[in-house]
């Protein structure tokens, strides 16, 4: 449940503010704006998670050179 709260929910609030920020202060700086895409931080843990359980199974993360 934290990591939940800590990596998906609180970006998911904080990054339309951190966007429009970076956006208005590029603009006002002379240049066209920054417009950063949104971010799924919820597909993001996910993969992350699904990763971490990969590696953990045999053979997985080997490479062939």
């Amino acid at each position: 449940m934290l990591p939940t709260l800590v990596l998906v929910e609180t970006p998911r609030i904080v990054f339309p503010f951190a966007r429009a920020i970076i956006a208005n202060a590029t603009r006002d700086g002379g240049f066209p704006p920054l417009m950063i895409n949104p971010i799924d931080f919820g597909e993001l843990l996910r993969r992350q998670q699904a990763d971490a359980q990969n590696l953990g199974s045999p053979g997985a993360g080997t490479v062939l050179a």
